[in-house]
């Protein structure tokens, strides 16, 4: 009988758990939707290349506050080696893309400000993909 119990309260505190964990997600989807528009919308409003470039910065860091959340609540354990390694991935992220934009032979050292831009948006998305990735590994059991 106390087995039947036991195992009664371990299945009862894992559904409990997962309908936790499908809020959460929700919630993350929600906020990961929230810094896209926000990106989008500064992107469309932005006037000058420093604005562009802004709204992609202001998008980096709303993907890195998620990504900070879902680590903190859904990675507690090794929260310190995410988000040593997220911030080791932001910056190679920039510093590749800048690389790839700004210096192909054909136009280096004067490729211009539209590929400043680009590789600084490359970064804002690839930061989009990652909340994603974070929140796909997360099991629903």
């Amino acid at each position: 009988m106390r087995i039947l119990i036991f195992i009664s309260i371990i299945l009862i505190t894992n559904i409990c758990n997962a309908k936790d964990l499908k809020k959460d997600i929700a919630l993350y989807e929600s906020e990961a939707s929230m810094c896209e528009e926000n990106y989008k919308k500064n992107a469309r409003a932005a006037q000058t290349t420093a604005e562009m470039i802004e709204s992609s910065y202001k998008a980096v860091d709303c993907y890195t506050d998620l990504i900070n959340k879902i680590i903190d609540k859904q990675y507690s354990q090794n929260a310190p080696e995410h988000k040593e390694a997220l911030n080791n991935y932001i910056e190679a992220s920039f510093a590749l893309n800048a690389l790839i934009y700004q210096t192909p032979d054909k136009c280096f050292p004067r490729c211009g400000s539209m590929y400043n831009v680009i590789s600084k948006s490359k970064v804002a998305y690839s930061m989009r993909e990652l909340v994603k990735e974070y929140l796909k590994a997360i099991p629903e059991y």
